[in-house]
């Protein structure tokens, strides 16, 4: 599996995993999904902070940060053996590497031979 939240099949896989649903936008290059409740109107890439956040939540993933290393690591602490993704950042992409982590967590729950 290409590792990029840019790869439409892994964003099609982590909206599986919350049971988002989903559609692939081929002019905007995103997975979109259409505004819910208190949500801007419309179709929004499912990759921003709030549709992570939708990711985090549905599917009980646990986000932790190594400052030292400067990672993030995203898990499911369910398992005995708790799979995770961790994601390298610097101080102006925290964010978006914690979005990416979540929804690479997601997409590899979905994903039956990960």
């Amino acid at each position: 599996m290409n590792d990029s939240i840019h790869n439409p099949a892994v964003l099609l896989r982590a909206a599986k995993a919350a049971n988002i649903q989903g559609r692939w936008d081929a002019r905007r290059r995103c997975l979109v999904r259409h505004g819910e409740h208190g949500e801007a109107p419309g179709w929004q890439p499912l990759e921003d902070g709030s549709a992570a956040s939708q990711l985090q939540a549905r599917l009980g993933l646990r986000v932790s940060l190594c400052k030292r290393v400067q990672r993030v690591r995203v898990e499911e602490p369910a398992l005995l053996e708790p799979r995770f993704v961790e994601v390298d950042y610097d101080d102006a992409t925290l964010g978006a590497a914690t979005r990416k982590a979540i929804v690479l967590m997601a997409a590899r729950l979905a994903d039956p031979e990960s």
